[in-house]
């Protein structure tokens, strides 16, 4: 979308007025590589507004906001997912998953590029109580553990919030010595310095729903009504809050408010989520909108042109044995509102048959719509029985349940973290899913079978998959015709290699199929009804992810589908003639808005 046509949109669609609209112009647009595994990329304005700095997944980059090419800052080894402008507009401070080494902050240099750890040789920070002497009541902290890390306009302090049952604000002189601690009731989170640089502001959750805290940690005052999600921005003079709160669909419209009188207006009207703004020293506001959109296709095995399935958001699809079904997730996944109510999300398992009118306007049939996330279902090859992954009742767990519906579903796997698509054996008698758990080598993705008797639904207890020689993170596994064997796909953390390997059902050494690049995670595998052929997800020369497939015995892939959609979650069909597949669109938008008139 260029300029003019967003000044068009703003002028039709948004609250502002033509001539305020004129006053907004996109600054960047920042891809993400899928929809499962990620959130939003994230962005800030510096304190001078010459530069964006924005965040996606592994990359993070800088641009001048008055146009030219983006630079890259470190490199992609790292999950990066949080991050902060320092009061001298030179640095950063970026939250990052190190692999092998855990959650840590560092700093990068605009102007040289190089990147330190915060507050080197200072990992553990020694604070007191706010308010009480120093020295007293003392407590230590390992600097990873702040969150939400914002430095104070006037560069003296640095203020974090820090989880668990008893919330804590922590305010820190900038060089890591003399932090001061007050905990509060409530979660807390976005603590955001007013210009004086003594006053914090924060978002607060209470029984009402998160409100602004002002000063943070004090109960918020009846007159905020609103819902109201970070980040916090104030304009430059400190008289008008910039925040997000969410309309009546439950996506994110950015809004200002008035602390002199207390009126607040919504400047914005987008189809998804607008939020997170921040705001420079001459008052230029930068916020954030997604493009977010998935959908199903279909393509002949031999390759050929895509033919739309669906036109609502759908993910995961996978095929009925015997019939024209497919089983999708669905749901107006809202990231922002969603992730703050984890699990309890807008996914839902349905099915939509190709012998309708296509695409899909909405699912032929609902399978299960839990208030928590439901994902990713399949069936019983005799059709009886749907096995599907769901948070319902505090799990994160495989659950069963009769096709027909005329039981409750049942969970059948237990103590899952992070599990993922359960898939039936051709034979009906093995269910496969991988969740992450303890185990040598620690903490990991680890591929489980339960063995399941398809007439009557009776399960064994879950066993553990050994993989020997698999690189990486084990990410999807789907079963080999025979029942016996399973083809997985695995990730190296941290690089983009990516793998394929055949395994026995009883474990053991595996058996490499295709390597291959690709930043994309979570992108799922498929294997033909013959079991001779992998379909995978790649990028193509021009960069879009397309369908692959490559023989199991080895040898070149071939692209099966060609049109400029990046796809992911490839699902093979039982006659072995298409594959079906979600195709997606993932992006954010910044876009700054000109400083409005000062408020007398």
């Amino acid at each position: 979308m260029n300029c003019r046509t967003l000044f068009v949109l703003l002028a039709l669609a948004s609250p502002l007025t033509n001539a305020q609209s004129q006053r907004v112009t996109k600054i960047a647009s920042v891809r993400q590589l899928g929809p499962i595994g990620y959130r939003d990329p994230i962005g800030a304005l510096s304190p001078d507004g010459k530069w964006l700095a924005s965040v996606a997944d592994t990359h993070l980059s800088i641009r001048p906001t008055e146009g030219g090419d983006s630079i890259a800052l470190g490199t992609a080894e790292t999950l990066k997912v949080q991050l902060a402008w320092l009061a001298d507009g030179a640095h950063l401070a970026v939250l990052e998953v190190v692999p092998d080494s855990g959650v840590q902050w560092a700093v990068y240099s605009v102007a040289d590029r190089t990147r330190t750890p915060l507050w080197a040789g200072r990992p553990t920070l020694i604070g007191h109580v706010a308010d009480s002497q120093a020295g007293s009541d003392s407590e230590a902290l390992p600097v990873r553990r702040l969150r939400d890390l914002a430095w104070s306009p006037d560069g003296r302090s640095v203020v974090g919030v820090v989880a668990g049952p008893h919330p804590q604000l922590w305010i820190v002189d900038v060089d890591g010595r003399n932090a001061r601690v007050t905990t509060v009731d409530h979660l807390i989170g976005s603590p955001t310095w007013l210009p004086d640089s003594r006053r914090i502001a924060c978002i607060m959750q209470t029984d009402a729903g998160p409100r602004v805290s002002l000063p943070c940690g004090d109960a918020p005052t009846s007159t905020w009504t609103q819902a109201v999600y970070g980040p916090l921005a104030f304009s430059p003079d400190g008289s008008v809050l910039y925040y997000a709160s969410p309309n009546a669909r439950g996506t994110l419209e950015l809004w200002r408010r008035s602390l002199k009188d207390g009126s607040a207006r919504q400047l914005t009207d987008f189809p998804r989520d607008t939020y997170a703004p921040t705001v420079a020293r001459d008052g230029r506001v930068v916020f954030k909108t997604q493009t977010y959109a998935t959908t199903i296709g279909v393509v002949a095995s031999t390759g050929g042109p895509t033919r739309a399935v669906t036109s609502f958001l759908s993910e995961t699809p996978t095929w009925n044995w015997t019939s024209t079904q497919l089983g999708v997730t669905y749901g107006n996944w809202r990231r922002v509102v969603d992730d703050e109510r984890y699990p309890d999300i807008s996914q839902d398992l349905g099915i939509v048959d190709l012998a309708g009118p296509l695409p899909a306007t909405k699912v032929t049939a609902v399978v299960q719509a839990s208030p928590s996330e439901d994902q990713s279902m399949c069936w019983s090859p005799n059709g009886r029985w749907i096995i599907f992954h769901s948070h319902q009742q505090h799990s994160d767990d495989i659950w069963l349940e009769p096709a027909d519906r005329s039981l409750p579903p049942r969970q059948i796997s237990a103590g899952g973290n992070e599990t993922g698509w359960p898939r039936c054996s051709r034979d009906g008698r093995w269910i496969a899913f991988e969740t992450t758990k303890s185990g040598p080598g620690g903490m990991r993705n680890r591929l489980f079978v339960i063995p399941i008797n398809q007439e009557t639904g009776e399960t064994q207890p879950a066993q553990e998959v050994a993989l020997d020689g698999a690189m990486g993170e084990l990410e999807d596994a789907v079963w080999m015709p025979d029942g016996v064997h399973l083809a997985l796909s695995t990730a190296d953390p941290a690089t983009n290699a990516r793998a394929l390997y055949v395994v026995s059902r009883e474990g053991g050494p595996v058996s490499r199929v295709h390597e291959f690049e690709s930043e994309q995670r979570y992108s799922g595998i498929g294997v033909s009804p013959d079991g001779g052929s992998v379909a995978f997800i790649a990028p193509a020369p021009n960069g879009v992810l397309q369908v692959f497939t490559v023989a199991v015995s080895g040898g070149a892939p071939r692209q099966i589908t060609v049109d400029p959609i990046d796809k992911t979650q490839p699902a093979w069909s039982p006659d072995g003639k298409q594959i079906a597949f979600a195709r997606w669109e993932y992006r954010v938008d910044f876009l700054m808005l000109a400083p409005e008139q000062r408020e007398r």
